[in-house]
């Protein structure tokens, strides 16, 4: 019922983008033909059939902003050109509360520009904003700070800050004014660099963050200074971090992090310095921990025997593209894998290199779930296995709901015939459950799909 709720839905948003385009264009041509601006009554006199107003021009304000709140920014923009009365709607700050300005990055270039923007159209009204790609001066982020009082979602995912030229904005962020907005729930700076003194006002702001993000540059400013460690006492509140792809996070650096007891999910995909040793750390510190990614790291056969599995409360583990575990290390870590009670997603996407998963290691996870073990996993990534048959597949038939065997040379199709519950997500990040045929490509899970905060930080490989 939701998914069918789900498409009347983006049928609509379509229709109403399609008919508010070619009324806007239609306006759009009345005006060029006719001197000053058009106001509710041209508009009204303008357009309709046989002499009859368009229905549209006969609603309330307040139906036409939540109608105008399905259009995509350019739509957004395009329709508020075509009247003052529908100009100062679009700008109605409920349609300003999450912007993404990342397709605007090579264009929106000017810092004067967007500093007027941000003061002008964001001020007091923006709840969520991605800035990704953009290179910011420290004037626009001074703006930003004191101007965006309500912020607090902030994306700078591939940003280049740069140092202003501006000599009194230097000398006000000496004087100690906010450089950065300061009430933020989720921050991703993942993959940015540039100016040091941007990444210590971060540093400084991060009292109420949940959800972070963060990337080399950050951590390599902060270890200079020697502030790394108090600014991660200061983070309370973290649920959720995301350190993949910082190729200079080592473990000693990991277990800072093991401070944040409220933590919820941790990915350090893709970091090549770390070898897992502090992994059992964060198991033990961080109770409430439910989602951990370690695809890509240097972890061995004998650091990962060496954790707890058993012990704790994981529902999503991720072990997939780590090259240096080897059959032998995976058949004596699984059994403790097995015995984590709650445990929903195991992923093991070319482990090893995709040579440590044989059939020999599936018909043993089955034995495990004949002996009451794994009872709560329900899917399984075994994509990219070198290995793995369609023999040691029907093992697991009966106990996994969704098993992922893309790039597995050595299974053949007769194995996607079967009829399985498919997990899937709507954009809110809401679980849809639909039932359909099992196919290569058709289902393809990662822990990235288990994140499902209001604003998720994607984890890709």
């Amino acid at each position: 019922m939701r998914r069918i709720t789900l498409k009347m839905e983006n049928k609509f948003i379509r229709l109403v983008s399609t008919a508010l385009n070619v009324m806007s264009t239609e306006l759009l041509r009345v005006h060029s033909q006719q001197d000053g601006t058009i106001s509710p009554e041209k508009v009204t006199a303008t357009i309709g059939l046989a002499g009859t107003a368009s229905p549209v021009f006969s609603l309330h304000e307040e139906v036409l902003v939540k109608i105008f709140g399905f259009l995509s920014l350019k739509d957004l923009l395009r329709v508020s050109r075509v009247c003052r009365w529908w100009y100062r709607l679009s700008f109605d700050g409920f349609l300003w509360k999450s912007v993404d300005l990342n397709r605007f990055a090579s264009r929106l270039t000017d810092p004067v520009k967007m500093q007027l923007l941000i003061s002008k159209r964001f001020s007091n009204k923006i709840q969520c904003l991605d800035l990704s790609g953009f290179t910011l001066s420290e004037g626009t982020l001074h703006i930003l700070a004191s101007s965006c009082k309500q912020l607090r979602a902030l994306k700078l995912k591939s940003v280049t800050f740069t140092t202003d030229t501006n000599r009194s904005i230097q000398l006000e962020n000496l004087e100690g004014i906010a450089l950065f907005p300061g009430n933020l729930d989720y921050l991703d700076i993942r993959f940015s660099h540039g100016n040091p003194r941007v990444y210590r006002a971060i540093a400084s702001s991060l009292t109420n963050i949940k959800r972070l993000g963060l990337c080399d540059a950050f951590l390599y400013t902060l270890l200079k200074d020697d502030t790394l460690e108090t600014t991660i006492e200061s983070m309370k509140s973290l649920r959720k971090l995301d350190l993949s792809h910082c190729r200079l996070l080592k473990d000693s650096t990991l277990a800072l992090f093991a401070r944040c007891s409220k933590l919820e999910v941790l990915s350090v995909r893709k970091c090549p310095m770390l070898t897992g040793r502090s992994v059992h750390e964060f198991l033990e510190s961080c109770t409430q921990l439910r989602t951990l990614i370690l695809d890509g790291i240097s972890i061995e056969d004998e650091t990962l025997q060496s954790i707890r599995w058993d012990s704790s409360l994981l529902t999503h583990l991720e072990l997939g593209w780590c090259p240096l575990i080897t059959p032998i290390g995976l058949k004596s870590t699984l059994p403790r894998v097995a015995k984590i009670p709650t445990l929903e997603y195991l992923g093991l996407c070319s482990i090893g290199g995709g040579k440590a998963l044989n059939d020999e290691i599936l018909l043993e996870m089955a034995t495990s779930c004949l002996k009451g073990h794994y009872n709560k996993l329900s899917s399984l990534n075994l994509s990219c296995s070198l290995y793995i048959t369609l023999d040691g597949l029907k093992s697991l038939y009966p106990f996994v709901e969704t098993l992922d065997t893309t790039n597995c040379p050595a299974v053949k199709g007769g194995f996607h015939s079967r009829i399985v519950n498919i997990t899937k997500h709507d954009e809110n990040m809401n679980t849809i459950v639909s039932s359909g045929k099992l196919a290569k490509r058709q289902n393809v899970c990662s822990a990235s799909r288990f994140l499902g905060f209001k604003w998720s930080l994607e984890t890709p490989l």
